[in-house]
C-alpha cells in the first residue's frame, strides 16, 4: 500500500456502471475530504438530470457519457486540470421546461 504522500493524484475519472448515488457518492465525498482533493470526472451510461446536478453537488468537475470520443475526454482532462469544467454538451443544452 502506498502512502498517501507518496503521490498526488490531480484528475481522477471516475466510471460509473450504477447510479451516482448508489456507485460514485461514497467517493466522491471521500475524495473531496482530502486535504488535497483531485478533480474528478465522472463518466457514466446515465443520460439523466437528477445523476447531473447530484454529481455537480458532490464535487464533480467533469460529467461524461462513456461514448465520449477520445477527443472530448482528452479535451476534459485538461480543462479540469487547469481550473475548469466541462458536463456533456448534450445535457447542458436540454431546454429548461422540456
Amino acid at each position: 500500500m502506498c502512502s498517501s504522500s507518496a503521490f498526488s493524484i490531480d484528475v481522477a475519472s471516475i466510471r460509473s456502471e450504477s447510479t451516482i448515488r448508489t456507485a460514485c457518492a461514497p467517493l466522491l465525498e471521500y475524495l473531496q475530504n482530502q486535504p488535497s482533493s483531485p478533480a474528478c470526472i465522472l463518466l457514466t451510461t446515465f443520460d439523466d438530470d437528477d445523476a447531473l446536478l447530484r454529481g455537480i453537488r458532490l464535487g464533480a468537475r467533469g460529467y461524461l457519457l462513456k461514448d465520449v470520443t477520445l477527443e472530448l475526454l482528452t479535451e476534459a482532462i485538461h480543462r479540469v486540470y487547469a481550473g475548469d469544467t466541462l458536463f456533456n454538451p448534450a445535457l447542458t443544452v436540454r431546454p429548461a421546461n422540456p
